[in-house]
């Protein structure tokens, strides 16, 4: 497994742990889901998640997804997912909170990636 695909699973669980006692597993997992469904188009390989499969916990799908893309894709896929989330998250509980509880995990996740990504 890609080393970079690991790092990007640590990543969502740790972003998980820290919005799942604020909006709950689900409402995690619901936000996931949007941002899979919304990155889809430009990167096809994300995985697709059934509304029973709303299970925050498992980001197993997308670690194996990005494992099979080069790094470059693998990097540009996982912050363009990033950033899709952390847009939905805003509209959901305003730019300010979203703000306070996201910059620690995006940190160098996502934004060393803006120069490879593609909207």
């Amino acid at each position: 497994m890609g080393e970079f695909a690991h790092s990007a699973f640590v990543a969502w669980r740790e972003l998980e742990a820290v919005l799942a006692p604020i909006i709950g597993a689900r409402g995690v997992a619901a936000l996931y889901q949007r941002s899979l469904s919304l990155n889809r188009a430009a990167y096809s390989f994300l995985p697709t998640l059934a509304a029973g499969d709303l299970d925050a916990a498992n980001f197993a799908a997308l670690r194996t997804a990005l494992a099979q893309q080069s790094g470059a894709v693998a990097a540009a896929a996982n912050g363009a997912l990033m950033r899709t989330f952390s847009a939905v998250l805003s509209r959901l509980i305003g730019e300010s909170l979203t703000g306070q509880l996201l910059p620690p995990l995006l940190a160098g996740r996502s934004e060393s990636n803006d120069a490879k990504d593609s909207p």
